[in-house]
């Protein structure tokens, strides 16, 4: 994408951001990540609990996916569902079957704007993009009181079809435009100047209409992008539990929600202290795990050498910025060979057991050996448990 404007930031009062979830829809996209309809209820709950604004509950062209969105649509009262629908009216009748009876319901359509998914998927002229945008969006607003409109890849659209396309549908009446980064490829700088224009231009037609973004992790930036598209005007932003979703996937939920509350330059609706429990259930449901993940990754609040150890029995915030209890979690001791006495006399403690400076050393030393003569390299708590009455063993023996 190529841009004649320099990049901005908007300064502004923190404001609140809107949270779209869509680990139902997009994450479950991903090779990796099939889930059942049970499990998808359960997460759909624990979405609703931590008070989600928007549920992306399913794609209804994919088979099956418009039971399920039915079926959540029957259990939960709170967030709008929302259902993504190609530029046809067979996706919205679908959509709006599922959630007939629901009251904030919405419909996210969408159309491929760039050339290459153009030639690729739809052989069509802009003209016809363009109309099948707008007799879309058209149709939809007879029967969702909320439409949402992607120009999909549009980053690597041509701007001036993205003028054209998103006139039409708020002319049409879509209340949200989205900036979708469809196949991550682009950087902070880039993607913020894109929702600028994108902002200045939709608000310019309608002051009301909201600015959405979802971003992709295929070059790792898709927390930085979204992060640049909130400086930029975005007031939605689209994400999954853990980042799952198409290829790489998306931008995780739990790490927008950290930064807003590290940061606080903007805010979100979202209970933080259920992100972990939604975490280890959608890992439960996919059998995906990424145990250095930021936030709810098993090591995220973890600490295993003795420097850092140290540092944090006296001061958590010498290596966490922040809170793990925001979370739902706390502060983690793991023993290794790394580790130093001030760890090991806290990890004992923690575990029940008074020992001093001259027993830690002996078991770090037991750990070492085992780990230099490559028997065993990770210790439970029951293994230093093990440790521990070694030395009690040890010291009760006959000279």
């Amino acid at each position: 994408m190529t841009s004649n404007v320099s990049y901005h930031c908007i300064e502004r009062e923190p404001k609140n951001i809107r949270i779209m979830d869509t680990t139902l829809r997009d994450g479950e996209q991903n090779p990796l990540c099939t889930m059942y309809p049970s499990e998808k209820l359960k997460i759909a709950k624990i979405l609703e609990e931590m008070r989600v604004d928007v549920i992306e509950t399913g794609f209804a062209a994919s088979h099956g996916d418009d039971e399920v969105m039915r079926e959540i649509a029957h259990r939960t009262k709170g967030p709008y569902l929302c259902g993504l629908a190609r530029a046809v009216k067979e996706d919205i009748d679908k959509t709006f079957e599922a959630y007939r009876d629901y009251d904030r319901k919405m419909v996210h359509i969408f159309v491929p704007t760039s050339k290459v998914q153009v030639d690729a998927k739809m052989k069509k002229s802009e003209d016809e993009l363009i109309e099948m945008a707008a007799s879309a969006v058209r149709y939809a607003r007879k029967y969702f009181p909320v439409v949402e409109f992607t120009a999909e890849d549009s980053v690597r659209s041509e701007f001036g079809l993205l003028e054209k396309i998103y006139g039409v549908v708020l002319n049409e009446g879509a209340r949200v435009i989205n900036v979708a980064d469809t196949v991550g490829c682009a950087s902070p700088k880039e993607f913020g100047e894109l929702v600028y224009k994108v902002n200045k231009f939709v608000k310019g037609i309608k002051k009301d209409v909201q600015v959405s973004v979802h971003c992709h992790n295929d070059l790792g930036m898709a927390t930085a992008n979204t992060l640049s598209a909130i400086e930029n005007g975005a007031e939605q932003v689209e994400c999954t539990i853990c980042g799952i979703g198409e290829r790489s996937g998306n931008c995780a939920i739990e790490q927008i929600v950290a930064w807003s509350l590290y940061k606080e330059e903007f805010g979100t609706n979202i209970d933080s202290s259920k992100l972990y429990e939604a975490a280890k259930l959608v890992e439960r449901a996919t059998k995906f795990r990424n145990n250095m993940a930021p936030i709810v990754g098993e090591s995220a609040f973890s600490h295993k050498s003795g420097i850092h150890q140290h540092g944090v029995i006296n001061n958590r915030n010498a290596y966490e910025v922040i809170d793990p209890a925001l979370f739902g979690r706390k502060s983690e001791i793991i023993i290794g060979p790394h580790s130093g006495y001030h760890g090991l006399v806290q990890k004992a403690e923690e575990l029940g057991y008074k020992i001093d400076k001259e027993q830690a050393a002996y078991v770090i030393d037991c750990i070492s050996g085992l780990v230099r003569n490559e028997i065993k390299k990770n210790f439970s708590d029951r293994d230093i448990i093990g440790f521990i009455k070694r030395i009690v063993r040890r010291a009760l023996s006959p000279l």
